[in-house]
């Protein structure tokens, strides 16, 4: 049987694509756009259909090159079947890894929803069913349901459904959005659950995806699995609506006094540790922030001078010398970043390591939840902290220039 899992795994492992292709909900139909193309009245999101290797890809939000369609209007408690294929016609082709489906109410217009702004809880996670792996099923036509906390507060929500194949040496994940207007009379928002970022939840050490190749045929059941990413919710438990919160747990349990103060203290500190060359990083761009340059190079005119882009030949010379000293700090950047990622990411580890040294069984336990929003926050800061070097840097060739003169 393993033998039988591996050869279809090894012959469906060069086509590596999906997309969800129609969804019903209670009878309602919504057929998914074909990949790479808008469709007016579709809720499914379109998105490239490539799988995505890297988890800290700004990909995983919700697919590559992804953007949004329609709202449909369905009700809490709603149960709906998922379908995918490879392609138009072309049935799913991987049978390896499990398929887990978040919701993320939406604090603007869920077209505007982007990795900062969403917080991702988990309302469905399937491994094995009848000694296979779910995903199996979809090879032949099959589908996967996921039902609507019934709780809900009505409002609009994006639901991300995803598979990871886990056939390859390194997984590849396949997310994809949908926007939904949710009806009925339910209050919880579950601001307060374990929730996820996207990217940042996902790593490569995580048990559930590092088990990845030849590994993964060793596990025959969900006992044996460990799904990433947080908690599932556990409906009728979750918080109110306007109750607060950011939607990531700050680790503490008010409601249970028992917890020691020094294990609330280890819980509050988890987070990555922060260089003192991006907090110089950070001082210099603020206080340049009044020369008007936009991360991409641009002037927004508080600066601008008209002379300072004239005599193009006569600054050739510098131009190139600014050329080339822009890429020898483009390149210590990258890798600089690197070495600060790696960083932080121990620093998330042993956080993670002390959390659980700390913990007392019977007290609240948030380690999970705060090892996912520390490593969120490790990806966030190094986008940030990679824009403000290329501003420094074209603000430093832009300053050679007019100096020049």
């Amino acid at each position: 049987m393993v033998n039988a899992f591996v050869a279809l795994s090894l012959a469906s492992s060069a086509l590596a694509h999906g997309v969800v292709s129609y969804i019903d909900v209670n009878g309602q139909g919504f057929n998914g756009p074909d990949p790479n193309q808008s469709s007016q009245n579709a809720p499914e999101w379109t998105s490239g259909i490539n799988p995505i290797k890297d988890p800290y890809s700004s990909d995983m939000f919700c697919g590559p090159n992804s953007s949004p369609n329609s709202v449909a209007t369905i009700g809490a408690g709603s149960t709906m079947t998922l379908w995918w294929e490879e392609t138009a016609q072309q049935q799913w082709p991987h049978n390896t890894g499990p398929i887990i489906t978040y919701m993320a109410q939406c604090t603007t217009d869920c077209a505007n929803m982007n990795a900062d702004s969403a917080k991702w809880f988990k309302i469905d996670q399937v491994g094995f069913e009848n000694g296979q792996w779910k995903q199996a099923s979809l090879m032949n036509g099959g589908g996967y349901q996921v039902t609507i906390p019934e709780d809900l507060a009505a409002g609009d929500y994006l639901m991300r459904t995803e598979i990871i194949s886990l056939h390859a040496s390194r997984p590849q994940y396949y997310p994809r959005c949908v926007s939904w207007t949710i009806t009925g009379d339910g209050s919880n928002t579950y601001s307060d659950d374990a929730t996820a970022t996207f990217p940042g939840t996902y790593s490569w050490s995580d048990a559930g995806l590092a088990s990845s190749g030849s590994d993964i045929y060793n596990v025959q059941s969900d006992s044996a699995y460990q799904f990433p990413g947080p908690e599932l919710i556990t409906v009728g438990q979750g918080a109110a609506s306007g109750g607060g919160g950011d939607g990531t747990s700050d680790g503490s349990d008010n409601s249970d006094n028992s917890t020691s103060s020094a294990t609330q203290s280890n819980f509050k500190k988890f987070a990555p540790a922060q260089s003192s060359a991006n907090v110089h990083a950070q001082q210099v761009d603020q206080g340049n922030q009044g020369n008007g340059n936009s991360d991409n190079g641009s002037n927004d005119g508080s600066n601008n001078n008209s002379n300072d882009y004239d005599d193009a030949d006569e600054n050739d010379g510098s131009a190139q010398q600014d050329k080339g000293s822009g890429q020898q700090n483009n390149n210590a950047n990258q890798k600089n970043n690197s070495g600060q990622q790696a960083t932080a990411e121990q620093d998330c580890e042993s956080q993670w390591t002390q959390c659980n040294n700390d913990w007392v069984p019977g007290t609240a336990y948030s380690c999970q939840d705060e090892f996912v929003s520390c490593r969120g926050q490790v990806q966030r800061r190094l986008v940030d902290d990679d824009k403000m070097k290329r501003m420094k840097v074209k603000r430093d060739q832009h300053n050679r220039r007019r100096f020049h003169h």
